[in-house]
């Protein structure tokens, strides 16, 4: 061949290698974007379709689970039997494909399939997608931390989706703007593969493994997962704790995303000291960081702030030296894969506790579970420490600008359309008030499938003034990972008032209003030390000249313990104090004439359901045989009529007061 046909084929071979690093590299950012919202599908529809529905023993979940969080082990030998290019082809096109046909099931059955499938096949993409980078990077066409900073961005492109829809994921939505965005990631992740596997084929990429040393760092893609899942990702969860309105939120997040992404993708460690240290006190910093995820307000946003920017560098300079870290060894992936499925059990295992802390007295709180995430990221990170594999990223500085700036778009334009309630504040008590009582269910239907719409539809056909709610998540990734309160007063216009009771502060009970409403009082119920609090909210309805004072509830669920809510119901009643016109409402989860019932009937309160259809059973839904959610008023105001509300959109009926002030 001579000089000249040489310098004439280089260009193109090169040229034609970085546009597969190009379009693998888009693949990855698409793939991880709906590989995140079927994880987010999977893990509620298990819970509340194969769980509750299906009433499957916890070990058969937990079983279930894992296994769908280990099978990315199976890379290996998909890559052994498929080569790169078939591997990713099969994975990453599986995940576009089963995000589309996801997005068509209205059934949770199929749902939890069709969801299962896609997480699967995108655990087993991402150690695919490293190794596929290994192989560029040693023909000179990759830079290690390129695959990290795929991902990042794909993380990123999705909480922007999850926050243009108002953390209600395209996933429940059955409407047709919906599928028509679905529509478009999987064509896009589709051309994508089509040009990364021509390239990959062309040039007959190898699978290349790594020494132990640098294999070991790729555990951290579990732990870094949680940490994106139940935090840094969370939008719901960072209005939940800052107290701030959802597009705030967002915009909170959005930023800790941009900084992290510009973080990670200018790093360079040519000091050894630096490289060295870099990451043990970063991961340091990031543990310290989220010990205080219990915390509110101001501190909860620095929280976030700080910590995504730390989590991304770790997390890419983990990624990094299992791409680039020379000696680049041909095998079967066997060491990627079992640091990736160590890293995976991590995974299972940090969401079960977290899950379970909830319900089961572990003697461990949700809130640690964060550091505990954070500690083996950055005992990761440290693993892959070496000055050599940390090069700049080839991808340039405005190009990463631009695609930061891009992840904007969607809390602005959520900040836009994010109206206040409109101002119905009346001048003289209404003539008659109609208060309601829900417990959402996290807002799963009884077909085990979270329906918001469903939910709001029931509210707003009521027409109630005053609605009083249980069960409200706002940001639980095993319900969702939605922000139920800001959805439904958004969709309703409604002022809305938060009263959490869990320990991280995202689940309890909440207030919507027509009327302005003014908070007085949040409290935990007693006793000290349960898995998951009991708690009440009191707030001031504003209707003109004489306000309604609203006491929302929910006590201890378990029937045969009253002795717990012969405990709590006092509480209730002295927070109540006598003061007029007051309602006490909520799931109490016990029958008329027990004890604690009665107590309130001394205090001289007045069951209105006593004025509404008998027996008023309100659970379980589809087969009502019990009476245990009810609107307790003083006796000012008067019961006129009482409502049981025929509904499956949740595992409760909801019922609906008319009173009228004497």
């Amino acid at each position: 061949m001579s000089p000249d046909n040489v310098s004439v084929v280089q260009p193109a071979a090169e040229g034609s290698r970085r546009s597969e690093v190009v379009a693998r590299s888009t693949l990855t950012v698409l793939v991880t974007a709906m590989g995140l919202q079927m994880v987010r599908v999977f893990i509620p529809t298990l819970l509340f379709y194969q769980g509750e529905v299906a009433d499957t023993s916890t070990i058969m979940l937990g079983v279930i689970g894992l296994t769908v969080f280990v099978l990315g082990g199976l890379a290996g030998p998909v890559a052994r039997l498929l080569g790169l290019a078939g591997g990713l082809l099969v994975t990453g096109g599986g995940v576009a494909l089963l995000r589309a046909a996801e997005q068509l099931s209205q059934s949770p059955p199929v749902d939890l399939v069709l969801s299962a499938a896609g997480s699967v096949a995108f655990f087993l993409f991402v150690p695919l997608a490293i190794a596929a980078a290994r192989s560029a990077a040693r023909d000179g066409a990759e830079s290690a931390p390129r695959p990290a900073l795929a991902i990042l961005l794909g993380v990123a492109l999705d909480t922007a989706l999850h926050i243009a829809v108002q953390t209600y994921d395209l996933s429940w939505q059955a409407e047709l703007p919906a599928l028509l965005v679905v529509l478009v990631l999987v064509a896009a992740a589709l051309l994508a593969l089509g040009l990364a596997y021509r390239g990959l084929a062309a040039r007959q990429a190898q699978r290349l493994d790594v020494a132990w040393r640098r294999a070991w760092p790729l555990l951290a893609f579990g732990p870094w997962l949680v940490l994106q899942l139940l935090i840094f990702q969370n939008v719901a969860r960072a209005a939940a704790v800052t107290g701030w309105s959802l597009p705030a939120a967002g915009l909170l997040v959005t930023v800790a995303n941009a900084v992290g992404l510009l973080v990670a993708a200018r790093l360079r460690l040519a000091h050894p000291l630096t490289s060295n240290w870099l990451p043990a006190i970063a991961g340091l910093a990031l543990v310290v960081l989220l010990l205080f995820t219990a915390a509110t307000g101001p501190v909860a946003a620095v929280v976030i702030l700080l910590g995504q920017p730390l989590a991304a560098l770790l997390f890419m300079i983990a990624v990094a030296a299992t791409v680039a870290e020379p000696p680049l060894l041909p095998d079967t992936l066997r060491r990627t894969t079992i640091a990736f499925v160590v890293g995976q059990i991590l995974l299972a295992a940090l969401l079960f506790t977290y899950m379970a802390s909830f319900d089961l007295a572990l003697g461990v709180s949700p809130t640690v579970i964060p550091a505990a995430a954070a500690l083996l990221v950055g005992l990761a990170a440290v693993l892959a420490s070496a000055p050599e594999h940390l090069r700049q990223a080839r991808l340039g500085y405005p190009a990463l600008a631009a695609l930061s700036a891009a992840l904007f778009l969607a809390p602005a334009a959520l900040w836009l359309l994010w109206d206040a309630p409109p101002d119905v504040t009346g001048t003289r008590l209404p003539a008659t008030v109609q208060v309601m009582s829900f417990n959402l269910h996290n807002g799963f239907n009884t077909s085990g499938r979270l329906d918001l719409e469903a939910l709001a539809a029931v509210i707003e056909e009521s027409d109630a003034d005053v609605v009083v709610l249980q069960e409200v998540s706002r940001g639980w990734v095993h319900a969702g990972a939605v922000d139920m309160l800001s959805w439904l007063a958004h969709r309703l216009e409604m002022h809305a008032a938060a009263g959490p009771t869990s320990p991280d502060n995202q689940w309890g009970n909440a207030i919507l209003s027509r009327y302005p409403l003014d908070v007085l009082q949040r409290a935990d119920l007693p006793p000290a030390g349960m898995p998951l609090n009991r708690g009440y909210i009191m707030a001031e309805v504003d209707l003109g000249d004489t306000p309604l004072r609203v006491i929302a509830t929910h006590l201890h669920h378990i029937t045969e313990e009253g002795e717990i809510r012969e405990e709590q119901v006092p509480f209730l009643i002295s927070a109540w104090g006598q003061a007029p016109r007051t309602v006490i409402a909520g799931d109490l989860n016990a029958h008329p004439g027990t004890p604690e019932m009665d107590m309130l009937d001394a205090a001289g309160l007045l069951d209105a359901g006593l004025f509404g259809p008998s027996p008023g059973f309100t659970s379980p839904a589809d087969a009502p045989r019990q009476r245990i959610d009810y609107i307790w008023v003083t006796p000012d105001l008067v019961p006129v009529d009482l409502d049981v509300i025929p509904t499956t959109a949740s595992d409760h009926l909801p019922i609906v007061a008319e009173l009228q002030p004497e």
